[in-house]
């Protein structure tokens, strides 16, 4: 099989962001994109880089093709067509032998023998591989190459255009199209090129299929479950982001907390994961196999002062806190965040520092924690791109000049500079948190609930003292969206960690 992989592109959208370095050429996990796409084929020999002529003296592009020199570099002149008119132009369609075609920014999760036994039991003239539902990129309603299918038989593909109003579910190609020949790859090609068939005037590879579907030929889809998406500066960008916080959470580092009263409230009723079919309270979440709770608990040196409130009907059992006074069960259910957190706040016998910590939240492992001379430390998380998709899940916080300008409580954030309230917060002690707690509930008699976000405004209308301790590699789980992708990000990073 002769393998194809178009590089001629310019990343134009890489450019205007800052990234100067070619795409294929980005690192993720340490290697080069181009090395992940590479993996996804064992044991093959033929497989040809297409390259511009406009990059053959360029010598830092030649400095990183020289990292691939067991693969075949094609020089083209450069086509405005995309990388239909660049396959056309290298000549390499021009055999009998079966062609698999793949971009240069995306790397999946597959079984490589099982793609080609697929094409000895059917003998297709055409596959597709595809995926659909949760992806880290699928979220945001984006457009790719939708598919229309009936089991494995492909009956409809159709560039940046979905089949129906539910994307999230339809397939999806990754990029990696097989053809029967190379022959059959450029007479549809040209076809396409004939019929002027431009999707932003260029020759995408999906467009040839659909001619081969309206002539009746036999075409395949073959399931991804794992997709990592590359092809755009906010997709690489995320990607990295979430690998960081997989890695947060492996750590073995700790949060020195001595002198500080750690309030874990815990007692809320998980309504997001129940109505998504989760049984267990959040608490009790398997996150790399270690209870969610447990993650928290261990994240912490020093923390011989936690206090954790938890409903009588949660399931909790954990070693370190058997048959503890530390524990306490409530058998009602709160009224809301801050009423939870009050309950604790109360047990606690001394004027030292409380971190009131969320039960579905692991801090970045490489933070210090000093309450200096403020009333209050806030704990937030920036750059957090899933968070600005569904603002209305969240608390925020927004910057005029570095200084904290406002709040908006599960509102639209001020700009993109604004930062996500974690649910971890200091306070300089307990009267702080008790006072502000009634302050706000008077001032708010018609919230249904009061969050700690709330007081943490009171707070700032007051004049008081805060200072906000943000860190990309915080990690929240407290939606099942959240906690999904993040075990969806974990098998990703063992994947790409032993390729």
């Amino acid at each position: 099989m002769k393998i194809i992989i178009p590089m001629t592109g310019k990343s134009t959208r890489f450019k205007k962001s800052g990234i100067k370095t070619p795409k294929q050429f980005l690192k993720i996990q340490n290697k080069y994109i181009l090395e992940h796409i590479i993996n996804m084929f064992p044991g093959e020999k033929d497989i040809n880089l297409l390259v511009s002529n406009e990059d053959k003296e360029n010598l830092e592009f030649s400095n990183y093709l020289s990292h691939f020199d067991d693969l075949i570099v094609h020089y083209i002149d450069y086509q405005y067509s995309g990388p239909g008119g660049a396959l056309l132009e290298s000549n390499l369609l021009d055999t009998e032998d079966d062609v698999l075609i793949n971009y240069c920014d995306f790397a999946n999760i597959w079984n490589w023998e099982d793609f080609k036994q697929l094409i000895r039991n059917k003998r297709p003239d055409g596959i597709v591989p595809a995926y659909h539902g949760q992806h880290p990129h699928s979220i945001y309603n984006n457009d790719y190459a939708f598919i229309k299918n009936n089991e494995d038989k492909i009956e409809g593909i159709q560039e940046k255009k979905s089949f129906t109003d539910n994307k999230i579910q339809e397939y999806a190609s990754s990029g990696t199209y097989y053809f029967k020949s190379g022959y059959l790859a450029k007479k549809y090609i040209n076809k396409v090129f004939d019929l002027k068939q431009f999707v932003n005037d260029e020759v995408y590879i999906s467009t040839p299929f659909q001619e081969m579907i309206n002539d009746k030929l036999d075409i395949r889809l073959f399931h991804i479950n794992y997709f990592f998406q590359w092809g755009t500066p906010e997709d690489y960008y995320e990607f990295i982001y979430n690998l960081n916080e997989v890695g947060n959470v492996n750590s073995t580092n700790k949060i020195d907390t001595k002198d500080i009263n750690i309030l874990i409230p815990a007692a809320g009723e998980s309504s997001r994961f129940k109505a998504k079919g989760y049984t267990d309270s959040k608490i009790n979440l398997e996150v790399n196999d270690i209870k969610l709770i447990d993650h928290i608990l261990n994240s912490f040196s020093k923390n011989d002062k936690t206090k954790l409130l938890i409903h009588k009907d949660d399931n909790f059992k954990n070693n370190k806190f058997k048959d503890s006074q530390n524990i306490f069960n409530i058998e009602e259910r709160t009224s809301g965040q801050a009423e939870s957190c009050l309950k604790l706040v109360e047990k606690v016998v001394d004027s030292k520092p409380i971190l009131i910590h969320s039960a579905d939240c692991i801090l970045d492992k490489e933070l210090e924690i000093d309450m200096g001379d403020n009333d209050i430390v806030l704990f937030t998380k920036n750059n957090y791109r899933r968070a600005f998709f569904q603002y209305q899940n969240y608390g925020w916080v927004n910057f005029d000049n570095n200084k904290i300008n406002s709040f908006s409580i599960k509102q639209k954030p001020k700009d993109n500079l604004s930062s996500v309230i974690t649910g971890v917060f200091l306070f300089k002690n307990k009267e702080t948190y008790i006072n502000l707690y009634r302050k706000t509930k008077e001032q708010n008699k018609d919230l249904k609930e009061i969050h700690v976000d709330n007081l943490v405004e009171t707070a700032f209308n007051d004049q008081l003292k805060i200072d906000v301790l943000s860190s990309e590699k915080n990690v929240m789980l407290g939606t099942p969206l959240e906690f999904e992708l993040f075990e969806y990000m974990h098998l990703a990073k063992e994947y790409l960690d032993q390729k």
